[in-house]
């Protein structure tokens, strides 16, 4: 029998999810994760003033299920939570101002509470009140900006919607696409023109749009009691139990050779110690640069697709 050999570069949640998959789809696989920090990548919980806090993201969207499905396949579901909010405030480039109630991904639904925040001019709030007039969408699939700007303004979207439609999809307004990002708003636009009523409800029922299921009612974000490094906990857990599991904790690859003028189209990592390994297949779960290092050698075009690739830095500062 043929015992498959792959390789993970990368022990983060996409990682570590790649090598679960491949033990799930052949138990018989041998795998060898690469990791050069520590495993977990951006999912890491801390303690701070005998507080768990969440040093990167702390609760996933639930519009795409992905996260959800993987939190109940690894035994998690009990201790998913519904996050609470306390005081927000933003900054709109002179003082710091209440971050209005009753939005949607930032997006205003009643123009008293946006006044109350103080944030935006009248005008911006004028914009709101006039928005449920707003015929039916007949332009097909937009970027948000499209959609979003001629109904609220561009003060309100720069200064309360995109950064969060940013922070969850990262990208800008004028860069996201409505259909793939927010297709509940396209369809709101569509079906009735306004998006202020039907973004209402959704506030209201505290539910994920795109949720389907009658049996199965999310909210639109969940996170883990303990922290979200809860998932790549069960994942390692998962992983290790598997005597075919390798992780190399240290070793940064820094290129991939693929012999495609052989039959046997074995693929060759190199690290940074200059060590050699062959494997049959490579999941490369990198951040877009250092995947863009690593197929410089076997795809310029995808190469330059990642370093087109923008990266925001955040500073997560806690407090105790």
């Amino acid at each position: 029998m043929i015992t498959n050999r792959y390789a993970v570069i990368g022990a983060g949640i996409t990682g570590l999810t790649g090598a679960h998959v491949l033990l799930a789809l052949d138990p018989d696989c041998k795998v060898t994760i690469f990791e050069k920090n520590l495993p977990g990548g951006n999912l890491q919980t801390l303690n701070v003033g005998g507080i768990t806090v969440d040093a990167g993201p702390d609760n996933f969207i639930t519009k795409k299920t992905h996260a959800y499905d993987l939190a109940v396949e690894l035994g998690l579901k009990d201790r998913l939570t519904i996050p609470t909010m306390g005081t927000v405030e933003i900054f709109n480039g002179k003082d710091l101002k209440l971050f209005p109630a009753k939005t949607y991904m930032g997006i205003p639904t009643d123009a008293n509470e946006l006044k109350h925040s103080g944030i935006v001019s009248e005008g911006s709030i004028k914009k709101l009140q006039k928005e449920k007039k707003f015929e039916r969408h007949q332009n097909g699939d937009v970027t948000l900006g499209e959609l979003l700007v001629p109904r609220y303004g561009s003060e309100t979207v720069d200064l309360l919607i995109e950064p969060i439609m940013a922070g969850i999809h990262a990208g800008t307004v004028d860069s996201l696409g409505v259909a793939a990002t927010t297709p509940e708003l396209l369809a709101a636009a569509v079906a009735h023109g306004s998006l202020t009523e039907t973004l209402r409800k959704i506030i209201s029922t505290n539910q994920s749009p795109s949720m389907s299921s009658e049996t199965e009612k999310l909210p639109p974000f969940l996170g883990i009691s303990g922290g979200m490094n809860s998932l790549t906990g069960k994942l390692l857990d998962s992983i290790v139990q598997s005597e075919n599991v390798k992780i190399l904790v240290g070793n940064q690859i820094r290129q991939v050779l693929v012999d495609s003028e052989s039959l046997t189209n074995k693929i060759t990592l190199i690290d940074d110690s200059e060590k050699s390994y062959e494997f049959d297949g490579v999941i490369v779960a990198t951040d877009g640069t250092t995947a863009k290092d690593i197929f410089s050698s076997i795809d310029k075009t995808i190469a330059d697709d990642l370093s087109g690739i923008q990266i925001a830095n955040v500073a997560m500062v806690f407090f105790a």
